[in-house]
């Protein structure tokens, strides 16, 4: 199934494609829908939308961010990150800011309930963890 999306209803559109940190958050935020299950982003669930985006990247989902040549020729951006990645340099742009100015985005992605949510951010560190022991396992069969 194909990810369809509306912007249409989002204020002001054109002049925020044309801000440097919320233009380039609508296509990341459209793919974002599906990793949080939240389909639509409303007045009544923009605060739900930040938390699981926040939840989604501490969990170790990267959900956009900038390259250390993006913010070098744009300064300006820094003072929208908000996370810091230390193995890829990177930083996230998605603030409750970037949120609320794209209030009226809609996909036909699938919706998940908190619980549903919950659980798949539960698979995400799991399966992490996992990946994290065994490779300190083999840097210790290397080691003796």
């Amino acid at each position: 199934m194909s990810l369809n999306w509306d912007i249409s209803a989002v204020r002001n559109l054109e002049k925020k494609k044309k801000d440097l940190v919320i233009g380039n958050a609508i296509d990341p935020m459209i793919w974002l829908t599906m990793a949080i299950g939240i389909n639509e982003i409303t007045n009544a669930n923009r605060r739900e939308v930040y938390l699981r985006i926040k939840l989604y990247e501490a969990a170790g989902g990267m959900s956009y961010s900038y390259s250390e040549d993006q913010l070098t020729k744009y300064p300006e951006l820094k003072k929208h990150a908000k996370n810091t990645w230390a193995e890829s340099g990177q930083i996230s742009s998605f603030s409750q800011e970037v949120v609320d100015a794209l209030v009226g985005l809609r996909t036909n992605a699938s919706t998940k309930t908190r619980a549903e949510f919950a659980k798949m951010l539960w698979r995400i560190v799991d399966d992490k963890t996992k990946e994290d022991a065994k490779a300190n396992s083999e840097k210790e069969l290397a080691v003796a």
